[in-house]
């Protein structure tokens, strides 16, 4: 399918998770994908014990019947959803135009009047080249969620959020030619979301280059020295996870000799130092034999330090859970892996039947060419943090292809996530669930 969820990781998706009420209803139970995890060690996660889930996500109740879908938009080309959050709490989607020539970011207003029911309105903004990412946060520390719209000829142009809309992008003065994947984090404590740019000017040589985020009319200003990244990069991630200090650490995917024999995949990590700063002497995991990673998600599991959830393809189409561990005793452990049968990417870690309880959220191509949503529920009792998942999309009529992935986000007012996905006909669509009627 010419997949680019390789170089979309979900740094923004949950940026717009708010609100809150009820779904669920009765159905038939989707079948189970894969076998259980293996190995690994600790309990589930932290949270738990908020009472039965409703009908439709007991037992794994939780199949597409549950589920209304909503169509938002008519843009063709779409690339991965963003949630955007308006100063009055009120979530719409980004979501940018991929196809050649088009220079697009959709703005879609969600009006909802029943909680499953949805009007739109699709006012856009023109970026200055063909939009290759877009990334949400308040950038400038002002009221509203600004995006920055990341342009396949390796430039940002910066567009404003407000009350009304958002404003014309502003281009900045960066360019980032080699451009592999770019992500939100932050990098410098000042408490306004930054930027990570991964480069790869050559093949075996990549690093990580951060965009601190500053007033109009820059936006952003690159800073130095980068940070080195994985040989033959794909993805990168910030966030705290040395369990040292509250600093922001670097983790990177990548196939190379630095995490065993050249071109098998491994996970670099680089610990800040502070002020910016990144440990000169990184550390490597190796991910297990013909695993390709497309992602790699850091979140706290099972009540330890945060652990880290690699997504990929391999010999058993596999999730990796890696279980964080303190700098002073290495690097992550390879503790538990959850077969899928297909390749996985972009995955979200959130309560998504109401448990209590960290659930896994990923998009999957199975090896037919069908395409699926993969929910793993989170079990405090289990030695890996999840079950055995099953595809949300089973026996469906949806004929997805989740191209650039899906987001995961509460958009309608109730009390858990619902799912956006694209379609590869005209617009976007979001599976709200369906309200419970005993």
């Amino acid at each position: 399918m010419g997949s680019r969820a390789a170089t979309h990781t979900l740094q923004a998706t949950l940026a717009g998770a708010l609100l809150a009420g009820a779904l669920g209803c009765p159905g038939p139970e989707p079948h189970a994908v894969g076998a259980g995890g293996t190995g690994g060690t600790g309990g589930g996660a932290t949270g738990g014990g908020a009472g039965a889930p409703p009908a439709c996500f007991q037992s794994y109740h939780v199949g597409p019947e549950c589920y209304v879908d909503v169509a938002i938009g008519t843009a063709t080309g779409l690339g991965m959803p963003v949630v955007v959050v308006r100063p009055d709490n009120h979530p719409d989607l980004a979501v940018p135009e991929v196809t050649a020539g088009t220079r697009k970011v959709h703005d879609y207003r969600l009006t909802w009047t029943d909680g499953t029911t949805v009007s739109t309105t699709d006012p856009f903004v023109v970026a200055s080249s063909d939009v290759a990412k877009v990334l949400a946060g308040d950038f400038d520390a002002l009221a509203g969620t600004d995006l920055a719209i990341v342009g396949t000829n390796g430039v940002i142009s910066f567009a404003q959020g407000t009350t009304a809309g958002l404003g014309a992008p502003v281009e900045t003065a960066q360019s980032f030619p080699g451009m592999v994947d770019t992500f939100v984090g932050h990098w410098d404590g000042d408490g306004r979301p930054d930027l990570g740019v991964l480069l790869c000017p050559t093949e075996t040589t990549c690093n990580v280059t951060f965009l601190r985020s500053v007033p109009a009319p820059t936006y952003f200003t690159a800073v130095s020295p980068s940070a080195p990244a994985a040989e033959r990069a794909t993805g990168a991630t910030l966030a705290g996870f040395d369990g040292a200090d509250s600093y922001s650490d670097l983790v990177t995917t990548g196939a190379g000799a630095g995490g065993g024999p050249s071109g098998q995949d491994y996970l670099l990590f680089d610990y800040s130092s502070g002020g910016g700063q990144f440990d000169p002497s990184p550390t490597s995991q190796q991910l297990p034999a013909g695993v390709r990673a497309t992602a790699v998600l850091v979140n706290e599991l099972d009540g330890g330090l945060p652990d880290f959830v690699v997504t990929g393809d391999g010999p058993n189409g596999s999730i990796l859970y890696l279980q964080g561990v303190d700098r002073a005793q290495g690097t992550a452990l390879p503790a538990g892996e959850i077969a899928v049968g297909g390749k996985t990417y972009t995955p979200t870690i959130v309560d998504l039947d109401g448990d209590g309880y960290r659930d896994l959220v990923a998009s999957v191509e199975w090896a037919n060419g069908t395409h699926g949503v993969l929910f793993a529920r989170g079990n405090p009792s289990l030695g890996p943090p999840f079950e055995a998942p099953v595809d949300l999309l089973a026996g469906s009529v949806l004929a997805y292809e989740l191209d650039d992935g899906i987001a995961v986000a509460y958009l309608n007012g109730d009390s858990y996530p619902d799912i956006i996905l694209n379609h590869p006909g005209p617009g976007a669509h979001v599976l709200v669930a369906k309200p419970w009627v005993p």
